[in-house]
Formats: C-alpha cells, structure tokens, sequence
C-alpha cells in the first residue's frame, strides 16, 4: 500500500468512527503521543487506556 492510500485509508476510519480500529493498524507498538502540555503517554497499550 502506497502512502497516499494508507492515509486515505486512515482518515476515512476515522471519519466512520473506527479510530480505534486505524490505531492497532497503523500506530507502532512504541507509539508516543503528548497532548499539549502533558507528558507523553508511550506505548500501544497506555495510550489505549488514555
């Protein structure tokens, strides 16, 4: 799958509310996310439960 569709595909998950769905498909096992001012919360499983 080219980058162009792969992030086609994702927005369009996201849209049919299945972000849960794009997220174990195409987020890395390490993910690292932060919001704003907050530490980051690292990992699939974490960031799952935030």
């Amino acid at each position: 799958m080219d980058i162009r569709t792969a992030i086609n595909d994702l927005n369009n998950k996201v849209l049919q509310g299945k972000a849960l769905d794009a997220f174990e498909e195409y987020y890395a096992e390490n993910v690292t996310m932060r919001e704003n001012n907050d530490p980051p919360t690292v990992g699939k499983d974490a960031n799952r439960k935030r």
